[in-house]
């Protein structure tokens, strides 16, 4: 606790000082709560983490100019790679594993240098009973948005990471958290000014998350959809622009019936989702309607509704029944 009256040069030490040691924390609780997940003790992942982190500090230590600020990145790369991969494996899997959960507390660490830059002084300003300004609220309001974050989504998303039994879902984590980051002011900006419409990029859990609790919107694009009828679904909200499906995911088909897909097409709902959305449209009425629908370039398949005709490969006019047409 700094006293009141901290001359600025106290600050400025104060707060590089409380920085490092969050972030070192940051790195401890990680590493150690995704050990915890795959069935080690908590004392022992503790003091497994506690002591990669010390040879990691010990190793960059011996450079000549050492500033441990500036090694942090050097240093959670190492000890991430000393509990992950302390036999240096070339299996694929395990280097993801070790890149995916250094890259996301690096990138943490990054928001908490950045968004704990002034906290000291927000401090110092309370503890003379000095009221804050706009800026210093939001401030303090991120600060504890990203201060939450290292202690739940990064957790989280570090236990994913070490039980994950393929590549693509270690970098769907990666993606996940990534765009939960990239929520953060937003959810912030609506907390200190509830009244005022969200605009920009968001995932969907942020904007579900939003919409819950009564935000407004203007002009929203919604990125890392995991499946096509979430697309479709999102796509269908007036304040959504545009929808953008994960890199890594592999659900871009959704069904619907004729009456739906011409209600979806009129409104222009799938000019707005991005990222190879395929349709398939069934109980289509006639083989008219299905040629017309099938110019649509998001359709992959038609199926015909009983008993309409379908045309043969000679182009005459065939059976009854169900058919798929490509």
């Amino acid at each position: 606790m700094l006293e009141s009256g901290a001359s600025e040069a106290q600050l400025v030490q104060a707060e590089a000082i409380f920085k490092v040691q969050q972030k070192i924390f940051t790195v401890l609780q990680t590493t150690s709560s995704a050990l915890q997940s795959s069935g080690v003790s908590a004392s022992e992942a503790i003091s497994l983490a506690a002591q990669a982190i010390g040879r990691a500090i010990v190793a960059q230590s011996e450079g000549p100019s050492f500033d441990i600020n500036s090694s942090l990145s050097d240093i959670t790369n190492t000890a991430v790679r000393l509990v992950f991969n302390p036999t240096d494996s070339s299996d694929p899997l395990v280097l993801a594993k070790v890149a995916a959960l250094a890259g996301e507390i690096n990138q943490v660490n990054q928001q908490i240098d950045s968004s704990y830059t002034g906290l000291a002084a927000i401090q110092n300003a309370q503890a003379n009973g000095l009221g804050l300004n706009q800026e210093q609220e939001y401030l303090l309001a991120n600060a504890k948005a990203v201060a939450g974050f290292s202690q739940s989504n990064l957790i989280v998303s570090g236990a994913d990471i070490a039980n994950a039994s393929s590549v693509s879902i270690v970098n769907l984590a990666v993606e996940h958290v990534a765009n939960q980051l990239n929520d953060l002011p937003a959810l912030v900006n609506h907390q200190l000014n509830p009244d005022e419409p969200i605009t920009g990029t968001l995932s969907a859990a942020a904007f579900e998350q939003l919409i819950s609790v009564g935000a407004s919107f203007d002009a929203i694009s919604l990125i890392g959809i995991d499946h096509a009828s979430d697309a479709l679904r999102f796509a269908a909200n007036e304040h959504v622009v545009s929808v953008t499906f994960s890199a890594v995911t592999t659900d871009f088909n959704v069904a619907l019936n004729e009456a739906s897909f011409r209600t979806s097409l009129e409104s222009g709902i799938f000019n707005k989702i991005h990222g190879g959305l395929t349709l398939t449209v069934q109980n289509v009425t006639n083989i008219t309607n299905a040629i017309e629908i099938a110019n649509s370039d998001a359709v992959a398949s038609i199926t015909m509704q009983h008993p309409a005709y379908w045309l043969d490969a000679n182009g005459n006019q065939g059976g009854n029944g169900y058919h798929t047409i490509d």
